[in-house]
Formats: C-alpha cells, structure tokens, sequence
C-alpha cells in the first residue's frame, strides 16, 4: 500500500476534525482485512476506495484505469469546499458537465490556481516544479512529493499561469513518473 502513512494521516486528521475523535484506528488493518476477503482480484491496479462515518466505515476494490486527458480548460469553482475527501463529487460534475471527453479541468478558486476534478497539480516553469500553496485537497502523493523536494509550494494566482511552460496532474494512483504533462491552458477567464 503506497503512502499508507501520509493515508493514515489524513484519515486520523479527518476524523479527528469530523467527529472530534478518532473513531476508526488502523486504516492499514481495515484495508488488509477487507483484502483477504477479496483474494480473488485480477491482477494489476486497484483503486482501494474507503467510505466512512462515525458508526461505519466501508471499503470497495475498483479497477483502476487512467483517463486519457488530451487538453485542459480553466473553470472558477470559488463556492468548492473539498478539503476533505468527500463521497459526493456533484461539484466536479457541474464544472465538467459541458466539456468533450479528453478534457480535464483547472479550477481557480479565488483567483488562485487549485487542483483538477481528480488531481493535484504542479507546474512547471523551466527550473522547478511548482504545486499550489493552497490546493482544493492536500492529497498524499502531494505530501509526499513536498517532503521528498521534488515539488514546492507556491501561491499561483490565475494571471500567473503564463510564466509556466508544463503543468502535471498526479495524484495517489497516478504517481509523479508516470503522471501526465500537458501544455497550461490559456487563461480564457
């Protein structure tokens, strides 16, 4: 289980916040216990997905296949609260709902460059990456690449984006080798 303690983290924070308790301890125990009852996964890559409340928590093994993202479109989602991850997703939906298949979306929320609908981002300008100081959710991979130095922090606001030559969409299943590198999108807003 990759980043299983930066997963570990997050929940105990998000219970700890929700619930002003922890109420469901090792999700590295949860998970292995719902795994072997499900010995019979093909093999290759599974999204292990964790839905919980105080009284219940579940786990569900989806396959997991990349989208295919051909180009990027800037939305403003400046309404998003997403500093959880949520089961409900209506959010994204909305913001998407008009775009052909292939396009992923850039929300700026409050004139500053935040995630995708499914990523974290970083953004490249010719020496280092940058990631959004303030991301709609401050996702694991991201952690992990912030501790690691491989990604800085930086507030980018809207009219900031052309001083970017790449922006990379990663997440927890999508890792920073294999995570897709796309041209910013023009700021049309």
């Amino acid at each position: 289980m990759p980043l299983i303690a930066l997963h570990q983290h997050r929940f105990e924070k998000t219970q700890a916040e929700v619930f002003g308790k922890i109420i469901h301890e090792s999700l590295k125990d949860i998970i292995y216990r719902k795994a072997g009852l499900h010995q019979n996964l093909n093999t290759g890559k599974y999204k292990c997905r964790v839905v919980y409340d105080a009284q219940n928590i579940s786990i569900e093994f989806i396959a997991y296949h990349p989208s295919k993202i051909d180009r990027m479109e800037i939305v403003t989602g400046d309404q998003i609260d997403y500093h959880f991850k949520y089961e409900d997703r209506r959010c994204f939906k909305r913001l998407k709902s008009a775009l052909p298949d292939g396009t992923e979306i850039l929300i700026i929320k409050n004139n500053l460059v935040t995630d995708t609908s499914f990523t974290n981002v970083a953004l490249f300008d010719g020496k280092k990456w940058f990631t959004p100081a303030l991301p709609l959710l401050e996702g694991v991979q991201r952690d992990f690449l912030i501790n690691e130095k491989i990604i800085f922090p930086e507030e980018i606001r809207l009219n900031d984006l052309h001083y970017f030559k790449k922006i990379k969409l990663f997440n927890a299943m999508i890792n920073w080798e294999e995570a897709p590198v796309l041209d910013v999108p023009e700021n049309n807003l």
